[in-house]
């Protein structure tokens, strides 16, 4: 009778041992499961923090690039003012250039048409030679 009673209380722990065991593997798998999906999203957060510190560098890039493209825009236009001033100075110059060289070429008209640039030396020489 004793073993008996003894043999029921095993069975009985063994039952409560197999049904804690149950219990315990399935309390295991749920926090596998949520391991698993705490890991995927912990990936998933990663790449999303390393595209918008990519993207930020990017902004930062473009900002420069921006900055950049201002500075190099405002001296194209001094250049642009500066290359004006130049062309009108040039015209100037070369109207200038014109003028002076048809009053050149006029006073030359001038001197040939009294004798060329020679005619005051040679009108002093034939007095002489009529002394």
């Amino acid at each position: 009778q004793e073993i008996a009673e003894l043999q029921r209380k095993f069975r009985v722990l063994e039952n409560d041992k197999r049904s804690q065991s149950d219990t315990a593997q399935g309390v295991i798998r749920k926090q596998r499961a949520t391991i698993e999906k705490l890991t995927r999203e912990n990936r998933k957060m990663k790449a999303e923090l390393k595209e918008s510190r990519q993207s930020s560098g990017s902004q930062a890039e473009s900002r420069m690039a921006s900055e950049t493209i201002q500075r190099l825009n405002s001296q194209k236009d001094v250049l642009i003012a500066k290359l004006d001033e130049e062309t009108e100075r040039e015209r100037s110059l070369e109207d200038a250039l014109t003028s002076t060289n048809q009053q050149i070429f006029a006073l030359r008209g001038d001197m040939a048409k009294n004798g060329g640039v020679n005619a005051s030396l040679d009108n002093s020489k034939a007095v002489q030679k009529q002394i």
